[in-house]
């Protein structure tokens, strides 16, 4: 016989508190708020769903790089910038209240494969806002140009993958997926308004796959609701062209990066 006073359990056991399966999904089916917001609660009324194996086709991640295996992003620049634009006699940009914080907007993105296909070339374009100091605005275009030649596998964390294995890996690949999180501040140094963008370009390449997932449907009818006459369709589309991130295409002025 074995006592049991020998036994212990392991610490992770009594503070584990994770949720197997589909429980975190059906928690939210089962509050009535939630049931309420989403639709669940008027008729044709939906019963709470079997967690269940469904087979699904997903573009499913299998590289993420950085820029050229950089943690970050960082440019700096002087107000007024040097660039394709130039401005006549006696006329001057107002100035940038550097007390005001700049706002950033995504204006377009693009990628493409170098020659040799071990690299993957981004443009971004971007509008830096800034409240000027007779509190008028100014939008200032900038292009970001930078390469990606260095990814890590996914999920292991395997590399870096670079050069002829990332040319191998790049032909399994079948699109990519550009994550921008980028922030601009305006300072006074040494007399001259100097801009700063920092923040983050994430490339995650991804492979059309098809996946077993643990999940569940919740608007599936019962079939006694579809002997009642409720049909149920589900359809895909994306948003017009005026919300569509497009091409980066010529501008005749604009703040090249270097």
């Amino acid at each position: 016989m074995i006592n049991s006073q020998y036994f212990e359990i392991p610490g992770f056991c009594a503070t584990d508190t994770r949720k197997e399966d589909c429980d975190e999904c059906l928690d939210i089916l089962k509050n009535p708020k939630c049931a309420a917001a989403f639709g669940l609660d008027f008729s044709p009324t939906h019963p709470v769903p079997p967690c269940t194996c469904h087979d699904i086709c997903v573009e499913e991640v299998r590289l993420i790089g950085t820029i050229s295996g950089e943690r970050g992003f960082n440019h700096c620049f002087n107000f007024p910038p040097i660039g394709p634009c130039r401005l006549g006699a006696g006329v001057t940009l107002p100035e940038i209240d550097t007390r005001k914080r700049l706002k950033v907007f995504v204006v377009s993105a693009q990628e493409s494969l170098d020659g040799n296909c071990q690299a993957i070339n981004v443009k971004i374009r971007i509008l830096i806002l800034a409240t000027t100091t007779t509190c008028n605005n100014i939008l200032l275009p900038l292009d970001i140009d930078v390469c990606f030649d260095t990814f890590f596998r996914f999920p292991e964390c395997e590399g870096p993958v670079t050069c002829d294995e990332l040319q191998n890996a790049l032909a399994e690949i079948d699109g990519s997926c550009l994550v921008i999180q980028l922030k601009a501040h305006a300072a006074c140094v040494c007399g001259t308004t100097k801009i700063s963008l920092s923040g983050k370009i994430i490339d995650k390449l991804w492979k059309n796959e098809n996946l077993w997932i643990t999940g569940i449907r919740p608007y599936e009818l019962s079939e006694e609701q579809k002997r009642e006459g409720f049909v149920s369709f589900t359809v895909h589309d994306v948003f017009n062209n005026a919300h569509k991130m497009g091409d980066c295409g010529p501008i005749s002025c604009h703040i090249p990066m270097p």
